[in-house]
């Protein structure tokens, strides 16, 4: 069954996210960026997306949610809940915020950030992307146009890469190339400008790290996926081997 095209975001950072001035933000960038991106829906539960947005009070009771956890020995511990915002009609989107913490072990969890929309012309996403990493400044980041093609691979990473999964916290990583790339805390040193850009490829310098671009426009992962492709695995040949887990898709057209 073929799969429907797909714009999809993810970022994880060590923002403390946890004050509604964040969502706001995310909110309202989302927003600039086009009308028809205006929520509808907010959840604690990206799944079961579906309260109707009646305005911003309700949307800040939902973000400063918590629920208790089991901490050291009788303690309990309040965690922040996660937080979706969710339209249907065009241009349907759903978006999600996992808040990062401090575990039992001491170990920080990155927060996570997620969107996934239909695609559209007339939304500058390479712009809502930059936004939303100067919102809450990425370790790693990714925005990426998913056609047919690649959503015809069932590879258990594909499936991970195609949701905008970024790894574990432990283990961040990007499993494929993604169209742009936010290499930032601990990921940067990766990134070998001066031979990216002889090779062709766009880099921007960013307050914490890089961007990479496999090509200059979004749109031409969809108008010629064999030559984005091609380019993919060009860059993945500048970065060690295994730093990118998933092998390219067979090209079976776009």
């Amino acid at each position: 069954m073929s799969k429907k095209p797909k714009i999809v975001m993810a970022l994880y950072t060590h923002r403390d996210t946890s004050a509604w001035s964040v969502g706001r933000q995310l909110l309202d960038a989302q927003v600039a960026a086009h009308p028809l991106l205006t929520p509808h829906y907010v959840s604690n539960n990206p799944d079961d997306c579906r309260e109707p947005l009646t305005d911003e009070a309700m949307a800040e009771r939902l973000w400063n949610a918590q629920h208790p956890v089991a901490g050291h020995g009788n303690d309990v511990v309040l965690l922040q809940n996660d937080f979706a915002w969710k339209r249907r009609k065009r241009i349907a989107c759903l978006a999600y915020l996992c808040h990062g913490f401090v575990n039992l072990r001491g170990e920080v969890i990155p927060g996570r950030l997620n969107l996934r929309a239909a695609p559209h012309p007339e939304v500058d996403w390479l712009a809502l992307f930059k936004q939303w990493c100067e919102i809450c400044p990425p370790q790693l980041a990714m925005l990426h146009h998913f056609t047919p093609t690649e959503l015809a691979d069932r590879q258990l990473e594909a499936v991970y890469f195609h949701a905008g999964s970024l790894g574990s916290y432990d283990n961040p990583q990007f499993l494929n190339a993604a169209w742009a790339m936010y290499f930032g805390e601990g990921m940067a040193q990766h990134v070998d400008v001066p031979v990216l850009q002889a090779a062709g490829f766009l880099v921007e310098s960013m307050p914490n790290g890089y961007l990479v671009r496999i090509t200059p426009d979004l749109a031409d992962v969809a108008r010629d996926y064999a030559a984005f492709a091609e380019r993919r695995a060009e860059l993945k040949q500048h970065f060690p081997s295994g730093f990118f887990p998933m092998s390219d898709v067979p090209e079976l057209g776009g």
